[in-house]
C-alpha cells in the first residue's frame, strides 16, 4: 500500500513542480516575444491546478514529515499565490471604494 501512496505522491508533486516552473517561465519569457502585429505577447495563468496537485501529493504521502508541507505547493505556484493574492487585494480595494461611495471613471 505504501508503494502506491509514494508513487501517487511523487507523481503529483512532480506534476505540480512542472506546472509551477512552467508558469514562472512563461510569465517571464512570453512577454518578451512579439506576436504577428509586433506587440508583446500575453500569458494567461492556469489557476489552482499546480498548487492543488502538489497539496494532494503532500497529503497522500505516507510520511508525516511531507504531510506537514502541504501548504508549500500553493505558495510556489503563481496560479495560486499571484492570482488569488491580486484578487484579494483588488477585491478589497473595490469593496472599500464601494463602502466609501467612491466612483471610478
Amino acid at each position: 500500500m505504501q508503494i502506491a501512496q509514494w508513487t501517487i505522491a511523487v507523481l503529483m508533486i512532480a506534476l505540480s513542480l512542472y506546472i509551477g516552473v512552467g508558469q514562472w517561465w512563461a510569465i517571464y519569457s512570453i512577454p518578451k516575444k512579439l506576436n504577428a502585429q509586433g506587440q508583446p505577447r500575453n500569458y494567461s495563468m492556469i489557476p489552482l491546478i499546480g498548487g492543488l496537485f502538489g497539496t494532494i501529493g503532500c497529503l497522500v504521502a505516507p510520511s508525516p514529515f511531507i504531510n506537514r508541507f502541504w501548504w508549500v505547493p500553493p505558495v510556489i505556484d503563481p496560479g495560486c499565490v499571484l492570482l488569488f493574492g491580486c484578487l484579494a487585494v483588488f477585491g478589497s480595494i473595490a469593496g472599500i471604494k464601494r463602502l466609501l461611495g467612491v466612483r471610478s471613471e
